[in-house]
């Protein structure tokens, strides 16, 4: 086995070794497809196909588990959290039974299959729910080990597996504990904190391009989102200029929030989050161009971390440009207007639930707040917050070359 084998593929022989060694497994499969010609030609009175019928699927798992089979329930990571989240907080999460969720095409990976596949957001739900342990393997590799530890727990747990194989960190078995985050690179200026399989190769090649630089930046993989270590991240926090975190998931509820509940009341320091931020492409592109394009790539750690580890040496973050400044002060006024936590600089005024009764309260504050006024016409043809905001400064050059 090597690290980049297809994390399926690796899966489906871990978890054939491990129903032969305890007959209480069972696979309980969503039409996914591979585990028929894998665990069902090996244990066919062990294999239980409910169809595309996730809620329900949570469900018969629940009541295996109540008879004292642990059940092992296969689909995309989207249709797991998202589609199926009530089955799941209140069959399986809620009692404390132990089905593991085995939750494949995360984050972007299935993002050729179009929006539907999307998953960048199941992270966000498991932790709310609570009372499952959460794995993110970086590779293949890791799979095997996370798998058994996952099994020895008596409660329900998350498993998150990509679909294709990614270069990963680590070259065959290696020592795998549940909840203890991994040093995969020592710095002491700044900390990357990264989870999954894309964000750990991300942070280690930004780490690399730091080191040129003169910057040492220490890599931390988190593989268990839950139960968190905190322990090595508040050490991070303390020996190093801040953190920067790295994530295939939304900003809002993975492994940002993790690290920022973690320091915030301990050790305060700067978290700067990569994630994936505003609407995403629908364009078919490979994984890594999709998420690249999404906001998290190399490069953006590498910036991130670069601001970041300059506090340490006595300077300040440098300060926004004009520009940044008025894409906040509009991504603020959105959130005011439209009553939303969550505004990214590439949100559209009517996909986050705009109207024109609201647009005209938009255009209001506008005014009153930066002295500018933006008309109907204008701000139709430009309804995100990049946009608007460029449209904003282009109303303050007019002003200030006709005054």
């Amino acid at each position: 086995m090597t690290a980049e084998e297809s994390p399926r593929e690796v899966y489906w022989r871990a978890l054939v070794d491990l129903a032969a060694r305890d007959p209480r497994v069972v696979c309980v499969d969503t039409d996914m497809g591979g585990l028929e010609r894998t665990f069902a030609r090996a244990f066919p009175d062990r294999y239980l196909n409910v169809g595309i019928a996730e809620a329900n699927m949570m469900g018969v798992a629940a009541g295996l588990a109540a008879r004292g089979f642990v059940p092992y329930v296969h689909t995309m990571a989207t249709f797991a959290t998202t589609r199926a989240a009530e089955q799941l907080k209140l069959d399986v999460a809620a009692v404390g039974l132990p089905v593991r969720v085995v939750a494949s095409h995360a984050g972007l990976s299935a993002a050729h299959f179009g929006t539907t596949h999307y998953a960048l957001e199941d992270l966000a739900v498991v932790r709310a729910v609570g009372g499952l342990s959460a794995v993110v393997p970086a590779d293949a590799a890791e799979i095997p080990a996370a798998l058994s530890a996952l099994h020895a727990l008596p409660g329900p747990a998350y498993l998150r597996l990509g679909r294709q194989a990614v270069p990963g960190p680590h070259r065959g078995a290696h020592p795998f504990v549940l909840g203890e985050a991994v040093r995969l690179r020592d710095g002491d200026d700044v900390t990357i904190v990264a989870c999954g399989p894309y964000p750990v190769l991300m942070a280690l090649e930004a780490a690399a391009a730091l080191a040129a630089e003169g910057i040492g930046a220490r890599v931390l993989e988190i593989h268990t989102l839950v139960p968190f270590d905190s322990g090595a991240v508040l050490a991070a926090a303390s020996q190093t200029a801040g953190i920067v975190t790295v994530e295939e998931h939304r900003a809002q509820g993975g492994l940002g929030d993790a690290v920022a509940e973690a320091t915030g009341a301990v050790v305060p320091c700067p978290v700067v989050r990569v994630a994936v931020t505003g609407p995403v492409g629908t364009a078919v592109r490979g994984h890594r161009e999709l998420l690249e394009e999404a906001g998290v790539s190399a490069d953006a750690v590498r910036h991130a971390a670069g601001r970041v580890s300059a506090l340490r040496k006595g300077q300040v973050m440098p300060s926004p440009s004009t520009g940044d400044r008025t894409r906040d002060h509009v991504a603020s006024l959105f959130r005011r207007v439209l009553r939303t936590d969550a505004v990214g600089v590439d949100d559209d005024f009517f996909t986050l639930g705009g109207n024109s009764l609201l647009a005209i309260e938009l255009l209001d504050a506008i005014e009153q707040d930066l002295g500018v006024q933006i008309t109907a016409h204008t701000f139709y043809r430009n309804t995100t917050v990049a946009e608007l905001a460029r449209s904003v400064e282009r109303a303050r050059e007019t002003v200030t070359s006709e005054g």
